[in-house]
């Protein structure tokens, strides 16, 4: 048995299921996972509401915090602090991509109170200035170290174009941001930091999510395969976007707000982490560019993809990008 248990007034769950990504166990009803935390007990009460708000619609598989025997979510073992969620499977996971995050949006559109500790809606231009100088000084001191990293002068002439697109991206949520061709579905939603194969997984990982408009999770949905070169036209992407606008309607905003989203390079600061990370003596730089080739060609036709009139709709055409 977990220790922690102990400091809760509940049936301990004999069976332990999982080690990773956090000890989880169950009692054949729910599961219970002990997960480490940093954040503060305001913070943990904002996501039981969160949690609550799902279970109210059927979303069990949405972790929720327990209480200790002290009526605190937060348990200090040692050094060490911990909170105990629990959760259960849900119908709504066994439904398709698309069908799962337009309902998981559609619920979290109807969260009634305000989300202030993981609340990014409608911050992504300071959150990309923020990301831009940081890599910028990131950079610099690296390169400055002497020996230089191998990776680091390979990358030194790419550098610039990471940094210039990033900087267009910016300009263009500038004028994104002045658009008024607003709907229902342009208010705010949890969502995931960063959507990969989250919706695949049985359980939503609360302390993961973040407050947002729903454009973020439908671009880091898409992202990966505009890298491909089948983009928006590949099945999987097609299968998505079918069951996603089935339950939900972007407007053109939201539209404009995805584009902008892929527009800033993520996967390519992604893909210098990744340099940095395993202190490549070789950088896969020209599997990087061959990859940002198929990315360019996807955002050429994104609009035509997706349908939207780009005459009709005041679509905002980049030269460099269409060129």
């Amino acid at each position: 048995m977990h220790p922690l248990f102990l400091h809760y007034p509940i049936h301990t769950p004999s069976k332990q299921v999982a080690e990773h990504p956090y000890p989880t166990y169950t009692d054949n009803e729910y599961h219970y996972f002990i997960i480490p935390v940093t954040f503060s007990e305001e913070e943990a009460w904002e996501k039981y509401f969160i949690a609550k708000h799902f279970h109210e619609y059927d979303v069990a598989n949405v972790l929720c915090p327990i209480q200790n025997v002290h009526n605190q979510f937060i348990t200090s073992i040692g050094k060490e602090t911990f909170m105990l969620y629990y959760a259960r499977e849900s119908e709504l996971h066994q439904m398709s991509i698309g069908k799962q995050l337009a309902i998981f949006h559609r619920i979290g559109q109807l969260f009634p109170y305000k989300v202030e500790s993981i609340n990014n809606y409608g911050n992504w231009k300071e959150l990309w200035i923020q990301k831009v100088d940081q890599y910028e000084q990131l950079f610099k001191t690296y390169y400055q170290h002497k020996p230089t990293p191998p990776f680091m002068r390979e990358l030194v002439d790419y550098f610039p174009y990471i940094i210039g697109i990033s900087e267009n991206a910016i300009q263009y949520m500038n004028l994104v941001m002045k658009e008024r061709n607003y709907n229902e579905f342009d208010q705010p939603v949890l969502a995931y930091a960063r959507l990969s194969n989250q919706l695949q997984e049985p359980y939503i990982w609360t302390h993961r999510l973040i407050y947002d408009h729903p454009a973020r999770d439908i671009a880091e949905y898409l992202r990966p395969m505009l890298c491909e070169q089948d983009g928006i036209n590949h099945p999987t992407i097609q299968a998505f976007l079918k069951d996603y606008l089935s339950i939900c309607q972007p407007s053109p905003f939201s539209w404009k707000m995805v584009f902008a989203r892929l527009l800033f390079p993520i996967h390519l600061y992604d893909a210098m982490d990744e340099c940095v990370r395993l202190n490549y003596s070789d950088t896969p730089l020209g599997k990087i560019e061959e990859m940002q080739i198929h990315y360019e060609k996807n955002l050429q036709t994104f609009f035509y993809q997706i349908g939207i009139d780009i005459s009709k709709e005041s679509v905002i055409q980049l030269d460099w990008l269409m060129n």
